[in-house]
């Protein structure tokens, strides 16, 4: 259960990346926004969603769990058994991948983003290891890059503007036939980040095998989002998260950089 999150995995998965770019890893700069949407999914809709050999992780299980998920436990203790889950996207400026550089046009953005489950997948996966479902990027010119490797994101039409009658701001991203629409804005009570925000996504490569990589962002700061999120569709990334108990949005972060790398098998 994490914010709205979209993730962003622009790495070439296909050879080690230490043959594509330097010391392997793929970079972000000129971070707009970022953030999740975390929600729950039953124990009999999880098989649905992850991979045969896959263990989901219940909440109640869980030794790093988010504050939202610590109250949603303590208020709620009957979805202790449901297992965490989250749509992140990450707007940046500018993104080098495989050595070519996309440089977002005014008022535009490179965007990347991850579908993710609290699931065990790989053997040595780390305790902040999410099994990654999708892999999303609204720049054709970066879902051509990954066409042929490992993990070819997908490319989804979102756009990022102002709400109708409003000084808030909107944003719709299509994800298959689920559409998720923000109206809202950042709120003011900006914090200072000293330490990265790291995750390990795990990906299914061509023939199964588990492939992971580090995602690392280095925010400058980060708000608390206000506002209402509507879930369309009939599919089924729509109807778990209409299901769910919580769709929680947030932190927003904002400023700084990132990076993702494969990590050793």
């Amino acid at each position: 259960m994490r914010r709205l999150t979209a993730l962003a995995v622009l790495v070439a998965l296909g050879r080690p990346l230490s043959a594509q770019d330097g010391d392997g890893a793929w970079r972000f700069s000129n971070l707009q926004q970022g953030y999740c949407i975390t929600f729950l999914v039953s124990p009999d809709d999880a098989p649905g969603v992850l991979p045969g050999d896959a263990q989901p992780v219940r909440l109640d299980a869980m030794t790093d769990a988010t504050p939202v998920l610590v109250r949603v436990l303590a208020d709620q203790p009957e979805y202790g058994s449901w297992m965490p889950a989250a749509v992140c996207l990450y707007r940046f400026g500018r993104a080098d991948i495989a050595g070519r550089e996309l440089v977002a046009a005014a008022g535009a953005s490179e965007m990347i983003g991850v579908v993710s489950y609290g699931a065990r997948v790989a053997i040595n996966q780390p305790a902040n290891g999410v099994s990654v479902s999708l892999v999303f990027t609204n720049d054709k010119r970066a879902a051509r890059v990954t066409d042929s490797t490992r993990v070819p994101f997908r490319q989804v039409k979102a756009t990022f503007g102002k709400a109708a009658h409003s000084d808030d701001e909107r944003h719709v991203v299509a994800l298959g036939k689920t559409t998720l629409t923000w109206d809202g804005h950042a709120a003011g009570d900006s914090v200072t980040l000293s330490a990265p925000v790291e995750h390990v996504w795990v990906v299914r490569g061509p023939r199964g095998k588990p492939v992971q990589v580090r995602w690392r962002l280095n925010a400058a700061s980060s708000r608390s989002m206000v506002g209402g999120l509507v879930v369309q569709g009939k599919d089924k990334l729509a109807k778990l998260m209409r299901k769910s108990p919580v769709r929680y949005l947030g932190p927003i972060y904002e400023g700084g950089n990132a990076e993702l790398a494969q990590l050793p098998d």
